[in-house]
């Protein structure tokens, strides 16, 4: 679906009697008349039109809650440092030492790597061994979920080495 169809279709569903032509004056009633007559003749049901309703706000909700994610993450980010502030600590110096995350993060790209790497190798011998199982579709299927699972537990031995890391 291009742009201008997704634009097209919000803009009949929410004035379905006033409509522009190409050259964008209103279009004349007989116009509005072939545009309904099509969009009934292709007999959407009520459910359908609130699943297009519901499909056309997921990227405008998505880029709401992106936007709502990072501004309270600024927001957080200035409350503790003001509140080092207040403490007569330098909330800059403080907060990367104290950090414990940061000290092996060679460590956990690496090892984010390798378990990447693992799952990709696992989902090709997957595919080799069993390819006639495993339809075209659901090959990036295979691939991401094996990927996500080498990854967690490449991320979950991460945190076992660093906190005994940690304590030596």
């Amino acid at each position: 679906m291009r742009f201008s169809d997704y634009y097209d279709w919000l803009y009949e569903l929410f004035w379905p009697s006033v409509r522009t032509d190409s050259t964008g004056t209103l279009g004349s009633p007989d116009t509005v008349t072939q545009i309904k007559s099509v969009a009934a003749s292709q007999s959407m049901d009520g459910f359908e039109t609130v699943v297009r309703l519901f499909e056309s706000f997921v990227p405008v909700m998505l880029m709401a809650i992106i936007g709502l994610i990072i501004w309270k993450r600024m927001e957080t980010r200035k409350a503790i440092q003001l509140a080092l502030v207040e403490k007569g600590l330098s909330p800059f110096e403080s907060a990367a030492r104290q950090d414990s995350t940061r000290k092996f993060g060679a460590l956990r790209f690496g090892m984010l790597l390798v378990g990447a790497s693992l799952g990709l190798t696992v989902a090709m011998i997957i595919w080799n061994v069993y390819h006639w199982a495993i339809p075209e579709d659901y090959r990036p299927l295979v691939a991401i979920t094996s990927m996500a699972f080498f990854c967690g537990l490449a991320l979950l031995l991460y945190h076992i080495i660093a906190t005994s890391l940690e304590k030596i």
